[in-house]
């Protein structure tokens, strides 16, 4: 394995043990010198490690970072190896649009979003978006319809949102009204339908709170911050406001209604990029009570 990639995982350990020890207890890989990294980077080859990050990670080891920036890049990348496998295990393949390939600089255009990705993990203070900036990073060298320049889009908007926000995109695009489904029996049909007879998981759904604070206003700092940040969304292209199919221009926060609310373009890609339905339901059912 490239010395780069190596040592970088390595400091990882401090951020992604605990993850990576449960995975060690119900494994089946051979004990090594060290199982963490057994499990981190099995079954995906040196040569595939090294195409995606080697000539990346040997830079980053040399550049004069602290400690816990060393760690939260390598937690970076240990995400993003983990996404690679799991889409590997979709039988999904690597792009080959040339978005590996060097440039006269001897760079290629998955260095440039993969320095992005690491320069934006090295600062990032809110550690669990990490995990995200990792699987971006994964889901990008899988998609050809995504271009360099789009991915630094995202990239950018990545880096602008905190955590809540994220978390809010996530349960706006997994809202009922999303897919049109007025009821939880219809969910639920539709589960049993994807499960049994297709084969395929339906991520779990929600239903966001029906509300109108046109008459009597908001109160609370608390839910005034999260509706500001339901605004930003908006501002930002993510998400829309939708009543009977039609979309609605909000210039204030107390017309935003959870209910009416729905991802889209940018939004639904980021989502499926940093593949947000990996959220756990405990962080999203918090932040659902708040809105």
């Amino acid at each position: 394995m490239n010395s780069g990639i190596e040592y970088l995982l390595s400091k990882s350990k401090p951020l992604i043990q605990p993850l990576i020890m449960k995975m060690v207890e119900l494994s089946t890989f051979s004990a090594t010198s060290d199982p963490f990294f057994s499990v981190l980077t099995a079954e995906l080859s040196d040569v595939i490690l090294n195409k995606l990050f080697g000539n990346l990670s040997e830079d980053f080891v040399s550049r004069s970072l602290s400690n816990q920036e060393l760690e939260k890049v390598g937690a970076a990348l240990a995400f993003a190896v983990m996404e690679i496998k799991e889409n590997f295990g979709k039988r999904k393949t690597l792009r080959e649009d040339g978005f590996f390939d060097l440039d006269e600089f001897e760079r290629s255009p998955y260095d440039e979003i993969g320095e992005g990705v690491y320069i934006k993990t090295k600062d990032e203070f809110e550690l669990k978006k990490v995990k995200f900036y990792g699987n971006f990073l994964a889901n990008i060298a899988f998609d050809e319809e995504v271009s360099k320049e789009e991915a630094n889009k995202l990239l950018s908007l990545i880096d602008s949102l905190t955590y809540r926000q994220i978390k809010l995109l996530a349960l706006v695009t997994s809202s009922y009204s999303t897919l049109g489904i007025e009821s939880h029996k219809m969910y639920e049909l539709i589960t049993n339908i994807g499960e049994k007879v297709m084969g395929i998981e339906i991520p779990k759904m929600r239903s966001l709170p029906n509300k109108d604070f046109k008459q009597g206003g908001m109160g609370g700092y608390s839910t005034i911050s999260i509706y500001q940040d339901l605004m930003d969304l908006m501002r930002l292209g993510l998400i829309v406001q939708r009543t009977e199919g039609e979309i609605e221009i909000i210039l204030d926060i107390t017309h935003i209604n959870p209910s009416c609310l729905a991802p889209v373009g940018l939004g639904a890609q980021l989502y499926n990029f940093m593949n947000l339905n990996q959220m756990t339901d405990e962080e999203l059912e918090e932040t659902l009570k708040q809105l």
